[in-house]
């Protein structure tokens, strides 16, 4: 079975939003931060600007696995204010 791509655009605000669901055949992604906001990603829907992984404005996040798996959990996002335009392109391994 062939590789296949999920993306789209999620708009995140100063409440953790989900960004990517889990996905255990996930094999690498982007997430693109189009905005002029600072977002914070983490695991959880705990995620705040005080302990998230910063993604600055027009910045972004990439993961490959060059042939493992990666991190295949939930993706939540969250700003200190105001809003974000985030995409993101996940590429699915396809079941041998």
């Amino acid at each position: 079975m062939a590789n296949t791509d999920n993306f789209n655009t999620v708009t995140v605000g100063n409440t953790a939003t989900l960004i990517m669901a889990a996905n255990v055949d996930r094999h690498s992604f982007l997430i693109n931060n189009t905005s002029a906001q600072t977002i914070y990603v983490g695991p959880t829907s705990s995620v705040t600007a005080a302990n998230g992984i910063s993604i600055l404005e027009n910045g972004s996040l990439a993961e490959d696995s060059s042939g493992t798996k990666l991190y295949q959990s939930d993706v939540y996002g969250i700003t200190a204010a105001a809003t974000a335009d985030v995409r993101y392109w996940e590429r699915i391994r396809g079941a041998t």
